[in-house]
């Protein structure tokens, strides 16, 4: 028996009536004791299909109900889930299969051209199961999971993780947070990204608690599900975060009942942060964490809140390295920072240095250590020998009202190396540009301000709201 299933074989023992996961658009509930049999349901059919521990499992379900217990057989059985977003396109599957050597894929709705392949509908929920594609393959040592990040070139690259990574890093969740069996989290973000599933899932079930996992952000409907589940905790990141600020139509009703709302991913602006805080009065959590981690790395408790830091290690080991321009580079060490040797982590090997992974994140800490998060090396603008770093910039942009979203990237230029630039969502940008100009005059030092605001009507995102900044960049060096 692996982590999960003790602790989900524990949790329907003792407390079987007890609600754990329920899906926020259909009402759909689950207790820990239905979770529990369907689980069981679920490893019944690997057992009946073949399916081999360390084998990779490529896993594309829209239903998160039925996308959380399918990825938690998986992992109790020894296989290695591969989640893949249910909308992506034939050509990424294909992809994914043939660099993983994926051995079974599991969806609730097969692609059209790939009917072909999906031998059987079965289960809970009905879902459309294919394999296998390679008996052959070769095998994980354990059972895990594999991701795609971006890592510090833009590249996606494959992140293995085996369970214990997993589980050890949901402990650390549900300890740094102090959560009971009493709260109840609420998770908007795409359970394919290691956030929603360690962060939200995996601490809620190590915690005993209850969970709202919902497939997406509704600004409109955000705080009526706060509500209406009674959550006292939320699970976002700082583009979710920024949207609720600036949506003046919806505010919570019952702040009150808020413990705090939890953001990671990417650095917080310091302006929303702020604003979020002393409009609503709930605390704002801020974290970091990397996919390279199992998610969480660093955070800034409710008991010792400290303005726009990250927070402490949660653990795992971190160090700031040296790096170009006098600026230090957040290094990671511990048991669950990724093994070069396991699954498809082969190219990290190139990222150590003196025992110490890399992250690509620039950062510093204060005599306390506390960290912060400055942002990406490669997001860096380099204007005249001089180092701008986004995220500043962006904070003071946002904290003009009319300011939806913004993004600060690099423009070249062939005397200073680059040039600010804003992309900025607004209503009317024209209308405000000079008083946006004032701002920033008034609060940096004049090579940081943007030489050019360029309105837009969205910023490019990814699945998980992760801003595509290299979009941008590329854009910027075409107008150049």
């Amino acid at each position: 028996m692996s982590w999960i299933d003790n602790r989900l074989r524990q949790c329907s023992r003792e407390t079987p009536d007890r609600l754990w996961l329920a899906e926020g658009r259909t009402a759909m509930q689950l207790t820990f004791g239905e979770a529990a049999q369907i689980v069981d349901r679920y490893r019944q059919i690997f057992g009946a299909k073949g399916v081999v521990p360390g084998q990779r499992v490529l896993l594309a379900v829209k239903n998160p109900l039925h996308f959380a217990l399918l990825w938690l057989a998986i992992l109790d059985w020894g296989a290695v889930a591969v989640p893949l977003s249910a909308q992506s396109p034939v050509p990424e599957w294909e992809r994914t299969i043939d660099q993983l050597e994926i051995s079974w894929c599991v969806c609730d709705q097969m692609p059209s051209d790939w009917s072909q392949f999906f031998s059987s509908t079965e289960g809970p929920g009905q879902l459309c199961w294919a394999g296998p594609f390679r008996k052959q393959a070769n095998l994980y040592p354990t059972g895990g999971v594999v991701l795609f990040t971006s890592g510090s070139t833009g590249e996606p690259k494959p992140v293995g993780l085996p369970l214990k990574s997993l589980w050890s890093a949901a402990l650390d969740v549900a300890f740094s947070h102090q959560l009971q069996s009493s709260d109840r989290g609420y998770c908007p973000l795409p359970l394919f990204h290691v956030n929603a599933q360690v962060v939200a899932l995996l601490s809620s079930l190590a915690a005993g608690s209850s969970l709202v996992l919902d497939g997406q952000l509704d600004r409109e409907r955000f705080w009526q599900q706060i509500d209406d589940w009674e959550i006292t905790w939320a699970n976002l990141v700082p583009t979710l975060l920024t949207l609720l600020l600036k949506d003046q139509q919806h505010q919570p009703t019952h702040p009150e009942r808020i413990r705090f709302l939890r953001t990671a991913s990417a650095p917080l602006p310091g302006s929303v942060k702020s604003g979020a805080e002393k409009t609503w009065g709930i605390d704002i959590v801020q974290s970091y964490g990397i996919s390279e981690a199992a998610g969480p790395v660093t955070v800034n408790t409710e008991t010792r809140l400290k303005p726009y830091s990250v927070g402490q290690p949660q653990g795992v080991k971190v160090a700031l390295l040296p790096s170009t321009g006098g600026t230090w580079e957040i290094g990671l060490r511990g048991a669950r920072v990724i093994d070069p040797e396991w699954g498809p982590n082969g190219w990290a090997k190139t990222r150590f240095y003196e025992g110490w992974y890399r992250t690509g994140d620039l950062g510093h800490a204060d005599r306390d250590g506390d960290f912060y998060v400055d942002g990406r090396i490669k997001e860096v603008i380099n204007r005249g020998g001089e180092k701008v770093f986004p995220a500043e910039v962006e904070s003071v942009l946002l904290s003009h009202p009319m300011v939806k979203e913004c993004a600060v990237v690099g423009r070249p230029n062939p005397v200073l190396g680059e040039d600010v630039v804003a992309y900025v969502v607004a209503d009317n940008l024209s209308a405000i540009e000079t008083e946006l100009r004032g701002v920033v005059q008034g609060q940096l030092s004049a090579y940081k301000a943007p030489v050019s605001y360029i309105a837009v009507d969205q910023l490019p995102r990814n699945a998980t709201g992760k801003l595509m900044r290299q979009h941008l960049q590329q854009r910027s060096s075409q107008l150049a």
